[in-house]
Formats: structure tokens, C-alpha cells, sequence
């Protein structure tokens, strides 16, 4: 689903917004990156990351109220807009970490630099 054609990587993304509404668990993954959407609070285990760094990107518009425990950048109340880099590329420096947020669609990604 994220091969080697963007407009491929960018459509399969856009299909997988479907599939929270309709109550399915969807994922997408590679040897990089392992791509869920989220719809609403969760922990996450350090321990059971798919890679070192986490990236939320908001899936339809604006996703407010983010706090994020646990990461190597916090936040309290944050605002992730679509067309913002500030949800790129973080990292859990607890065993544990937490993204909490009233409401919305957030895609989580969890990707690495290396193929091991």
C-alpha cells in the first residue's frame, strides 16, 4: 500500500479514512513504516513501537486538544492543522507514552530509518 508510486501511497492513505467509520481496524505496513489511524486517547508501548519515531498528522481537518505524555516533545492542548509539520517525527522517552485528545482522526505512524 506504500510502494514505490506516491499517488498510490497517497490514495491508500485517503481509503483507509473509511474504515474507522464503519468500526474496522486498519493498517498499513512496510519495512519502514507501520500506519494506523486513531480515534480517540491511547498508550503507547515503547516497547511495542514498529520504529523509534511517531508522526501524527491529523486526517481530515484541524484535530485540537492534544496533550502528549511521555514524548521527547510534549504538548498540552496542542493544535494539529493539516497543513502543519508540528505532529513530524517525535520520539517516547518513557516506557510509555500517551496522546490524548478530545476528538478527530489522527493517521499514527511509526517508522524507522533501517529495514532491521
Amino acid at each position: 500500500m506504500t510502494g514505490n508510486r506516491m499517488d498510490h501511497t497517497l490514495t491508500n492513505l485517503r481509503l483507509m479514512a473509511h474504515f474507522p467509520k464503519a468500526g474496522i481496524p486498519a493498517v498499513m505496513l512496510d519495512r519502514k513504516n507501520r500506519i494506523r489511524i486513531l480515534t480517540g486517547s491511547v498508550k503507547i508501548k515503547k516497547e511495542e513501537l514498529y520504529g523509534p519515531y511517531i508522526s501524527l498528522l491529523p486526517v481530515f481537518g484541524a484535530v485540537e486538544g492534544i496533550t502528549l505524555k511521555g514524548f521527547k516533545y510534549a504538548a498540552e492542548n496542542a493544535v494539529l492543522e493539516p497543513m502543519s509539520s508540528l505532529g513530524v517525527s517525535n520520539e517516547l522517552i518513557e516506557p510509555v507514552g500517551e496522546i490524548l485528545y478530545p476528538e478527530g482522526l489522527l493517521y499514527l505512524m511509526e517508522t524507522k530509518d533501517s529495514q532491521g
